[in-house]
């Protein structure tokens, strides 16, 4: 998605760039910045050719939300909660007991 946005920013549609770019941010919790600095790219073409930079500003600013929602709000959500002693998530809510003398699951190798 990512190469058939800069392919067609390259050729300077920008709203074919816009549209190839936005399904990135299904894809990695980060990617948010790469559809900003395609807005970026966008309003900078776009000031270039004598042309309004608010639709790829607009597109900046869906990423920075896009990537700051994922991040403050989704993430922290999702993961078990922080033990309160150590301040690190509990092995029994993560699902990986600790338990006996092989924590990394190899019981039975010696």
């Amino acid at each position: 998605m990512l190469a058939f946005a800069a392919t067609v920013l390259g050729r300077r549609r920008p709203l074919a760039a816009a549209l190839w770019s936005l399904p990135l941010l299904l894809v990695k919790e980060y990617l948010g910045l790469t559809v900003a600095a395609v807005g970026l790219l966008i309003a900078w073409q776009a000031r270039q050719d004598q042309r309004t930079p608010l639709p790829g500003l607009a597109l900046a600013a869906v990423g920075v939300a896009a990537t700051t929602l994922t991040l403050l709000v989704v993430l922290p959500g999702s993961t078990p909660a922080a033990d309160s002693t150590t301040g690190s998530s509990s092995t029994a809510a993560a699902g990986t007991p600790r338990s006996g003398p092989y924590p990394c699951g190899s019981a039975g190798r010696r």
